[in-house]
């Protein structure tokens, strides 16, 4: 009964996301997020705002500042910096080089604002305009005196030189990382590139990394943002692998294992009609991938919701990092029937590559616990008023959820039925979870045997299949 009102709970308080912010006592409310900005287009290369000879409008423009929102609603942080500095006539070393970009609705702009009021100072406020497709940021009424402009200047300075350190760090966390092990156009060490999944790191792979290398191999690591909307990561997946493999000189084909989410990724690669690209992968190996999407990946944003909370709070340090992860993105990719995965599924294979796929069936609820749910299911059905229209309405989707937890039937996360891809034969299941499936080191810290590793081995010859012209 606990699961059951915890589904419910979940699917009423997080299926819409006007939960996150209130329109009555935060001027960073969801009701201006309900149309997109008129001046969506805008970019931060706008005329800056012209000074005023009238002393009324200079203080005026000095404490409210337009700042022209993407289409996203986000507001580029060198170009706020660049505009509070020239409306104060500080100046500021601003690099519009650096995308980091603060989100002004919803969880994320109460993040925003803590942000801006933890270095601007604490009389700092921002509205959304919609008509100009824009925020307005008022600074406060000292905002020209002596010590608050000092203040000011002190504190914009100091949020670009965070978004510089932010980006640097996302570039150093995230993109292709080879292992000393890898050698390009080396056919007696064949490369294989490890894509973890959603929540995790290329360090899931600590346990399979050296018997893969002992077996003749090299490697390749790739991270990205899991939080990410997919379309947007699958984007940056083949920019960095194609600018990884030019800068190696790399023209040998190379298999891939990719584990959870990582294997849309890499589908997304091989599999897209719209681009031409060379014969660079012989064989992918897909661990526990959800190909029709996982019934369990609303609970990303609860997790990732709760996340932010705790930064508005003050419960975690990490503004900027939080705000650079968008909310629940990932996890709408991965709610089955998403026009993601439809379009993904809709696809054809790609003719040229070996498609292997390993899934489990040891999920964390019995067979006998889950007849013991569909029966009190079955029981709350007949139940009269509005605890029997929620069962009925929730009765799919709990059972869908049932299909991903409960063992014969999943790996806790993924459906059996949701691994599987129509036009690939190789289907093989293992008694694992999904995380015991790669011996994930944050469960199992010890070395041990992998159990995906005999048959990814099997399946992967070590000379490679195809040499690039």
């Amino acid at each position: 009964m606990n699961a059951f009102l915890t589904i419910l709970y979940a699917l009423a308080a997080f299926g819409q996301t006007p939960l996150l912010a209130k329109a009555d006592d935060d001027p960073i409310s969801l009701q201006n997020s309900n149309q997109a900005p008129k001046s969506a287009d805008r970019t931060p290369n706008n005329p800056p705002i012209a000074a005023s000879t009238n002393p009324d409008q200079t203080e005026t423009a000095a404490r409210a500042i337009t700042i022209p929102m993407n289409k996203n609603f986000e507001v580029e942080i060198d170009d706020l910096v660049s505009r509070i500095g020239k409306s104060l006539a500080i100046p500021v070393d601003s690099n519009p080089v650096v995308p980091v970009r603060l989100p002004v609705v919803g969880i994320d702009g109460k993040l925003t604002k803590k942000l801006l009021r933890e270095t601007l100072g604490e009389a700092v406020d921002f509205r959304v305009d919609n008509r100009s497709g824009s925020i307005v940021i008022d600074l406060g009424a000292d905002a020209l005196g002596r010590d608050r402009k000092t203040k000011i200047a002190a504190g914009i300075r100091s949020l670009a030189e965070r978004a510089r350190r932010e980006r640097k760090a996302i570039e150093e966390r995230f993109g292709m990382r080879a292992r000393p092990s890898f050698h390009p156009n080396d056919p007696d060490r064949p490369t294989i590139c490890l894509i973890h999944g959603l929540n995790s790191t290329s360090n899931v792979f600590v346990h399979m990394i050296k018997p893969l290398e002992a077996a003749g191999f090299g490697i390749v690591l790739y991270d990205y943002p899991y939080n990410h909307d997919l379309d947007e990561t699958v984007q940056s997946f083949r920019r960095d692998w194609l600018a990884f493999r030019q800068k190696k000189g790399e023209r040998s084909a190379w298999s891939v294992v990719a584990h959870s989410m990582g294997g849309l990724l890499i589908r997304s690669y091989i599999e897209d009609p719209d681009q031409k690209r060379p014969r660079d992968v012989d064989d992918v190996v897909l661990i526990a991938p959800p190909n029709r999407g996982s019934a369990i990946a609303k609970a990303q944003t609860i997790l990732h919701y709760l996340d932010k909370v705790k930064a508005v709070n003050g419960l975690r340090r990490d503004v900027l990092f939080q705000l650079s992860e968008t909310l629940g993105a990932a996890a709408v990719d991965l709610t089955p029937g998403s026009r993601f995965l439809t379009r993904l599924n809709s696809g054809r294979r790609a003719a040229d590559v070996d498609y292997h796929i390993l899934a489990g069936d040891s999920g964390f609820v019995s067979i006998e616990s889950r007849r013991k749910i569909e029966s009190r299911i079955e029981t709350l059905a007949q139940s009269p008023g509005i605890l029997r229209i929620l069962t009925l309405v929730a009765t799919n989707e709990v059972r869908a959820w049932l299909d991903v937890v409960t063992e014969t039937y999943g790996d806790g996360c993924v459906s059996l039925e949701s691994a599987k891809l129509e036009g690939v034969d190789d289907f093989v299941v293992l008694h694992a979870n999904h995380v015991e499936l790669i011996r994930a080191p944050l469960f199992f810290p010890e070395p041990g045997p992998v159990v995906s590793l005999p048959y990814i081995l099997k399946r992967l010859d070590k000379t490679s299949k195809h040499a690039l012209n």
